[in-house]
């Protein structure tokens, strides 16, 4: 009966065949080399970006106006081009900056707008930094690979297949200013044995659509959803971050993690220079909330740190959530504080340690992390105010405002009423400057190592209220050039800082910010474990690194939470048993680092209660990785089987399930043609197999 149901399950499961190459092929690179010729360098009517200027589509008008051109060499591997186009009637300059990888088959540019006239210019419009026309040969449809952002419940990072049947339109944007909060902004599409993936890079609002018309073509436009303004002299405003990775050969999985390489290679930050390593965590803010952090005392910290190391448990960062600092009366009555002592103007919602709980402030913590070798983590949402902060009260320009409707302060926004909250306008180059000292001050003051970067509030109704209507999408525009230039000062003040952008939990994973920051937190969903399964699933077809919580008390659960960056939230105060925890500690600690490697799906994603699913990650380089399996409550079935990708089928891999002691060999043609057979017993129930090269 066992083995009826492997070999039916194998044919359930095995969606995809097995892979072992992932570097890019010549062809490949040759095609991205072609298309960026094509587009980069020849006319006007073919270049990939496109607006309307006074009236007048860009591909008309733009044949007339003066053009230079440049270039120079970034690296080896990269090529900079440059692209300025002038009116010579109103001034208004277009610089088109790209760059060409010749080590993948990847294409980016973001265009600028700068009026360099004296008068304010004419209408720009309906901006796209992304605008191409593709047509497919074959009867094979246009496949369009999306997935769900993180803001959602279970279903964050859920991948979406939709066929582009003739005369469908597929449209997809950002969730009220938030990039991911809905949706990646991040897609696959397929057709006729190959495809291209596409990023859009905007920490706001964009939006993408795919148009399908009634033949072969397909039209695919992406940008900042709303554009519609004039631009003063002197200023200038930019799109989204266009990126195009071009594949070959009929497999989207590789194209994958031919993507995830070049994350590692050119996006991921580096802090000190290196790739930040796989991260334990620990905090005062337990599972059952941020109670424990808001009533907690520096000698509280130092109790649970205390406690960690007597118990042999290695930490590598101490996080510290909302609840360390002097909050204004207005921010104490939404999360439930009621502090009693007065405290002078400018020390509310400036980030200032709450003295009379941390009379050394965040320093006291942070030195005596530092001497056990442990790094820091303090949490900030500086863009987000309540009135009576010292930011409001001083500077109320530099506040955005809610629209100007009766009852619109009983809104909720981001499950809180928008009575007493504005937004910090990032794009107003004052409260920039403040924000970019304050910030490095108390980074510098307390100790940090980590830069834990929140965002609790949807801005887009903040910007839409101050633009005028021959503004529309300008306050947003600035807004996200600050809010870059932000995350770059912090980044050149502290060249060895990791900045962690959370943003609700994942609603800020746009490309721009992936390259400047990590997901410690990947979303506000957190914990059970079938939503947690699903998610990896979904965000390492993507982002190579990112956290949530970890550490929980039984093997399905915190098998179904391990991944790059756990944090553990005990409440040590409590019975913990650390025999387990050591354990399991352990185990994540030997798979941790095969999470950088490539990442094959196993099974299908699945949110059901009766499936399996599975994945596999791969380091060819070594020869080694990992696959993990989850059998749900409800499953029927007693084991699966799984095709594997990546290995040498010539070669011989010893496999261990981390449960067990004993070994298997099998050759790498077996584990990709056969399948690996995995018995689960337990309802629900995890396991880890491990395998390495040995010949």
């Amino acid at each position: 009966m066992v083995q009826r149901i492997l070999v039916t399950m194998a044919v359930i499961l095995s969606g995809w065949s097995p892979v072992w190459a992932v570097s890019p092929t010549s062809q490949e690179r040759e095609i991205a080399r072609q298309w960026v010729r094509e587009r980069l360098e020849a006319a006007s009517d073919t270049l990939p970006f496109s607006f309307v200027y006074d009236g007048q589509p860009s591909r008309e008008i733009l044949k007339g106006w003066k053009l230079e051109k440049s270039q120079k060499r970034l690296d080896e591997n990269r090529l900079s081009r440059t692209l300025v186009f002038q009116d010579p009637a109103t001034a208004l300059a277009v610089r088109c900056e790209s760059v060409e990888y010749t080590d993948y088959p990847i294409v980016e540019w973001t265009v600028y707008f700068k009026n360099e006239g004296s008068q304010d210019s004419p209408i720009l419009e309906n901006i796209q930094a992304l605008d191409l026309t593709l047509s497919r040969t074959t009867e094979d449809e246009f496949i369009l690979h999306y997935f769900n952002g993180g803001g959602g419940g279970p279903d964050g990072y859920q991948p979406n297949v939709s066929i582009l049947t003739a005369g469908k339109q597929e449209t997809l944007r950002g969730l009220n200013g938030r990039p991911t909060g809905r949706t990646m902004s991040y897609f696959n599409l397929e057709w006729s044995g190959q495809g291209m993936l596409i990023a859009v890079g905007w920490p706001g609002q964009w939006a993408a659509g795919f148009t399908r018309d009634q033949n072969t073509g397909l039209q695919i436009r992406a940008g900042q959803e709303q554009t519609h303004c004039k631009l003063l002299p002197g200023e200038e405003i930019r799109t989204p971050l266009a990126v195009l990775q071009f594949w070959q050969g009929g497999n989207w999985i590789r194209s994958q993690n031919i993507w995830r390489r070049w994350m590692l290679a050119y996006n991921l930050p580096r802090p000190g220079g290196k790739l930040p390593a796989p991260q334990l965590a620990g905090g005062i803010a337990g599972y059952s909330g941020l109670a424990l952090m808001f009533n907690s005392r520096e000698e509280d910290h130092i109790a649970f740190l205390d406690r960690y190391g007597k118990e042999s448990i290695p930490l590598d960062y101490w996080w510290m959530d909302l609840g360390w600092f002097i909050l204004p009366r207005s921010y104490q009555k939404v999360v439930g504080l009621n502090d009693e002592h007065e405290y002078p103007l400018e020390d509310l919602g400036t980030y200032t340690a709450d003295y009379h709980r941390f009379p050394k402030g965040i320093r006291g913590i942070s030195d005596y992390c530092h001497a056990r070798g442990i790094k820091t983590i303090l949490w900030f949402d500086p863009e987000h105010i309540f009135t009576g902060c010292w930011q409001e009260v001083k500077h109320p320009e530099w506040m955005l405002l809610p629209p100007n409707i009766p009852g619109i302060e009983k809104q909720i926004n981001q499950g809180l009423p928008l009575e007493n909250r504005r937004v910090l306008n990032v794009g107003n180059p004052q409260a920039l400057d403040w924000l970019n000292n304050r910030i490095a001050e108390v980074l510098d003051k307390e100790a940090i190592d980590t830069y834990r970067l929140d965002f609790n509030i949807e801005p887009l109704i903040f910007w839409q209220a101050s633009d005028t209507e021959d503004r529309q999408g300008i306050t947003e525009n600035h807004y996200i050039q600050g809010f870059l230039a932000h995350l770059d000062d912090q980044l050149r003040r502290r060249p060895d800082l990791l900045i962690d952008n959370c943003a609700s939990g994942g609603m800020r994973n746009d490309l721009e910010t992936m390259r400047r920051s990590v997901p410690l937190w990947r979303s506000d969903y957190a914990a059970e474990p079938v939503g947690m399964q699903g998610m990896t699933y979904g965000i390492a077809f993507w982002l190579p690194y990112f956290g949530h919580w970890g550490g929980h008390p039984d093997p399905y659960t915190f098998r179904s939470n391990m991944m790059p960056a756990m944090i553990m939230g005990y409440d040590l105060r409590n019975a913990v048993d650390f025999d387990y925890l050591r354990q399991m500690i352990g185990q994540w600690r030997q798979v941790a680092p095969y999470y950088l490697g490539d990442y094959y799906p196993l099974s299908p994603h699945s949110l059901e209660n009766q499936a399996w699913i599975a994945w596999q990650f791969n380091q060819p380089e070594t020869g080694e990785g990992m696959v993990q399996a989850f059998r749900r409550q409800n499953s029927i079935y007693l084991g699966s089987q799984f095709k594997l990708s990546g290995l040498d089928p010539a070669a011989r891999y010893t496999l261990q399930n981390l449960d067990t002691p004993d070994k298997t060999i099998l050759t790498g043609q077996e584990l990709m043609e056969k399948g690996l057979n995995v018995i689960i017993e337990e309802q629900p129930g995890a396991v880890i197999l491990v395998y390495k090269k040995i010949g």
